[in-house]
């Protein structure tokens, strides 16, 4: 926890650097954007740590390579989602989504190349077996192998679901057209 606290400090405090250089005078409205910040970052070092206990097995450059992609794009697509604020006709919203913005990525690259070397130390090194990979690799899903063939669903309970989704359907649209 105490890592994971200096993390944090470490995010908040590049944030604001990154924002002041970028935004120049950040307002009070902007400095909302700790709160959506910190959530995600305990977010992401909590998915990681439970893929390092789930697998003991793995080392962190392979959990790592497993858990990267998934991360990053969603860092960026939540990245997109808040610097689309900047289009709106209220500067301290657009600085809010422009911290948020930075503060996402910068969190995305801390968590997955900082967070679990110091608490898995032992774990830090490749195995000699494992495939080496690049940079690039973190943005590419490892491939698994294929599955084995899904047998398809009965016709009865495609039916079923269909005029389930269908009911609930006709009971949303009564539900406002009554209102």
């Amino acid at each position: 926890m105490l890592w994971l606290l200096v993390l944090l400090a470490l995010i908040l405090m590049a944030t604001l650097a990154l924002g002041g250089l970028v935004l120049g005078i950040i307002s009070v409205v902007s400095m909302g954007f700790a709160a959506v910040l910190l959530g995600l970052a305990v977010d992401y070092a909590v998915i990681h740590y439970q893929e390092a206990l789930a697998h003991p097995e793995m080392t962190v450059p392979g959990i790592r390579r497993a858990i990267a992609p998934s991360i990053l794009w969603a860092a960026i697509t939540t990245m997109s989602a808040f610097l689309v604020l900047n289009l709106g006709r209220l500067p301290g919203l657009g600085q809010l989504g422009t911290l948020v913005a930075i503060g996402i990525g910068v969190t995305a690259l801390m968590m997955v190349m900082i967070y679990l070397p110091t608490l898995f130390p032992d774990r830090r090194k490749p195995r000699p077996t494992q495939t080496p990979f690049r940079w690039w690799n973190y943005f590419n899903a490892p491939q698994e192998p294929p599955m084995p063939s899904i047998a398809p669903a009965e016709k009865s309970s495609c039916r079923a679901a269909l005029l389930m989704t269908g009911l609930i359907l006709f009971a949303g649209c009564a539900v406002l057209c009554f209102q």
